[in-house]
């Protein structure tokens, strides 16, 4: 049962950080690029994952720090 728990943890975990991952890509993100005259469009899923898998290493070594 514990090992369920901790599956289901760390499951919602990185389902939390992929959609932190999409809002910072889209909502801050999105207007550096325009501010800088860079179009959106694309490949927009490798900026978000990329900004997703950043947030979990980060997650992740202030995780191992504190606990």
């Amino acid at each position: 049962m514990k090992l369920i728990k901790e599956a289901i943890w760390r499951l919602t975990e990185i389902i939390t950080l992929l959609a932190v991952g999409l809002l910072f890509t889209i909502y801050i993100l999105k207007p550096i690029y325009k501010r800088f005259g860079i179009e959106f469009i694309g490949n927009v899923w490798v900026n978000w994952f990329g900004v997703s898998y950043l947030l979990f290493v980060l997650y992740t070594i202030s995780r191992s720090i504190c606990f």
